[in-house]
């Protein structure tokens, strides 16, 4: 990576994701590290243990609703713009060529963060994920097909000094790949997840070591982007159309259950909120709510 002192921290535990994150207010402005988990059922968060102690130390929902088609590109671009298909321009998966294809007819997140002037990154495994990113708004980029580049450069990013991310993208997509080759919910995915989980962990461990390093707060939030059943998904079914989704971090209430609705299209305008940024304003057409309940005040 360019312009990046890379540091890669290998995690044991998240265990210093504690009440105390919730206590202590922070005058800084929070960095956002968002995790796109692809392929992520919601029975599998249970079996995770990294996962199960983020829910314990912050807000979360197994009953998150992706978009219909619940498949990856069209997930994504709601995710990034907090507008629903229709609005957004991307309501399937159809490019001829992946390098023209410019489907986004709105504002994503990743411009909203830079019309005030602070530096993105994203690192990702799919191509099709990288083709819904606006490129000129994302100052480091990585496409990689190996997770550990991309917790790495994850890692690297949200620790950097100069310059400071304050938002960081990571998309990991083995328990897509396990899912569509043994099945959803397989033993082999089972075994996929708990990769993941140590995944999750590592960089949960470096958003901690950012924040003791910086005394800059680090708030995660990791979801899936779609479930799936048997060997496929993108029908509207609840295996397919619920996922996990977990906040944590300086100003997220801890071991908190969701109890309103959550929704992929709701990500953009909360990452937005922790941002101390106006997503009415940055974000005119998007569609999703900031979810309120999840902050301390």
């Amino acid at each position: 990576m360019r312009n990046l002192k890379v540091i890669f921290i290998v995690a044991i535990c998240v265990c210093s994701f504690n009440q105390t994150s919730e206590a202590k207010p922070h005058r800084k402005k929070p960095k956002v590290l968002f995790i796109s988990i692809d392929g992520w059922h919601a029975s599998l968060a249970e079996e995770m243990p990294a996962v199960k102690e983020l829910m314990e130390n912050g807000s979360w929902t197994l009953e998150a609703e992706a978009p219909i088609p619940p498949i990856t590109v069209v997930s994504h671009a709601v995710i990034f713009t907090g507008a629903v298909p229709e609005k957004n321009g991307v309501v399937r998966y159809e490019p001829k060529r992946v390098k023209d294809w410019w489907p986004l007819k709105v504002r994503t997140v990743f411009q909203a963060v830079h019309i005030r002037n602070k530096k993105t990154a994203a690192f990702v495994q799919k191509l099709k994920v990288a083709a819904v990113l606006p490129s000129k708004s994302v100052d480091e980029f990585g496409l990689f097909r190996n997770k550990k580049k991309i917790v790495d450069n994850a890692c690297a990013a949200i620790n950097s000094d100069e310059p400071v991310y304050s938002l960081v993208f990571a998309h990991i997509e083995d328990l897509d790949a396990t899912g569509h080759e043994y099945g959803w919910l397989s033993p082999e995915q089972k075994i996929a997840a708990l990769s993941v989980d140590k995944a999750i962990a590592d960089l949960a461990y470096c958003a901690r070591w950012s924040e003791k390093k910086s005394g800059i707060p680090v708030v995660m939030i990791i979801f899936g982007d779609h479930g799936g059943h048997r060997k496929t998904h993108g029908a509207a079914i609840k295996s397919d159309l619920q996922v996990p989704w977990i906040a944590v971090g300086a100003g997220i209430k801890a071991g908190y259950k969701i109890k309103g609705k959550v929704r992929l299209l709701d990500i953009t305008p909360t990452i937005l909120k922790i941002l101390g940024q106006n997503p009415a304003i940055l974000l005119p057409e998007a569609e999703g709510k900031i979810i309120k309940e999840i902050f301390t005040r």
